[in-house]
């Protein structure tokens, strides 16, 4: 037995479709069953029932264990056997939601790919729930997003507190409040609750993003309705749909870190408070606990905290103009 006959029969396992497995692993149909074969006839076991479709039979469940499990620690040995001849060649997978990757990428990888030329980078776009899954499935090397500090899964480090702001021009204030809008925007800038600007239109998070439920929450507390112009998986990327005043935004501070250098006008950002609070999420890397940490991973970390540094002394400038 060797494992690469296990690594073809946990990629069957995903499937349940020989053909499809076949053809995504770029194989023929009887390599991956000889795979397989070679397996059964080593433990006396059958690993999958044929009919009336393909499932696996309680052997197999139990195989995909071990398997899962084996698979992991070849790929730590590879990975710590690496570190011992130099940790200057690998593969490093990345893992956070699009907004937050197109903030790090750009200020990291400059720097990160002149000190490790060799290291091959692939990203996982995914929200927190998903990329906790990928990193204990080792199908992700490090994630960024708000997680449990205290997972015991996980190997964790805080990286920055990103506040929630209200993004809104002047000339949207002033289209919806009037004459009003001048003492709103004086006291948003001092803090801003949602009752302050509930009557803009808004682009929105859909729901599968945590800052959708910050929003929604926020009109629950105060009983009222939110105006919402659009849902959308990314509203940075309408950033300039805020700034030309056709609606507001609900955004993050990394997120508006970037959307800055793309607006056409200038705009105000107004940190939002609920309860008497900063609202806002805490950021942390996580990875396996159980895995080995190679130099260039320890690396990328660093390189990361130092970009939400970066975000951190933005808010702290903004905060100090406001005084």
């Amino acid at each position: 037995m060797v494992f690469r006959d296990l690594y073809y029969f946990a990629e069957a396992a995903k499937d349940l479709h020989f053909t499809k497995t076949a053809e995504r692993l770029f194989v023929s149909q009887q390599n991956l069953s000889s795979h397989i074969k070679r397996l059964e006839d080593h433990y006396h076991v059958v690993l999958f029932e044929r009919k009336p479709k393909l499932a696996l039979t309680y052997a197999g469940r139990r195989m995909l264990e071990y398997a899962e499990e084996m698979l992991a620690k070849e790929g730590d040995l590879n990975e710590e056997m690496k570190g011992i001849q130099g940790e200057t060649a690998g593969e490093l997978v990345i893992g956070a939601s699009t907004p937050r990757l197109r903030v790090l990428l750009p200020e990291i990888l400059p720097q990160f790919l002149k000190e490790y030329p060799k290291i091959r980078i692939r990203t996982s776009d995914a929200y927190a729930v998903e990329l906790k899954k990928q990193v204990l499935e080792n199908k992700v090397d490090i994630a960024f997003a708000p997680v449990d500090p205290d997972d015991p899964e996980f190997h964790i480090e805080m990286m920055h507190r990103d506040n929630i702001f209200v993004v809104v021009s002047d000339r949207l204030l002033y289209r919806v409040y009037g004459l009003e809008a001048f003492d709103i925007k004086a006291s948003c800038a001092r803090g801003c609750t949602i009752d302050k600007v509930a009557k803009l239109p808004f682009i929105v998070p859909n729901s599968r993003n945590q800052l959708s439920r910050e929003f929604t929450a926020c009109f629950e507390d105060q009983n009222l309705t939110p105006n919402i112009l659009m849902e959308t998986a990314f509203p940075l990327y309408f950033f300039p749909l805020f700034a030309d005043g056709t609606a507001a935004g609900f955004l993050t501070l990394s997120s508006i870190s970037e959307g800055l250098s793309s607006a056409r006008q200038p705009v105000n950002y107004f940190q939002v408070y609920r309860k008497g609070m900063a609202l806002g999420h805490t950021i942390y890397s996580f990875q396996n606990k159980k895995r080995y940490e190679p130099a260039y991973v320890r690396r990328f970390k660093e390189l990361a905290k130092e970009c939400f540094e970066g975000i951190e002394q933005m808010r702290l400038s903004y905060m100090e103009g406001l005084q």
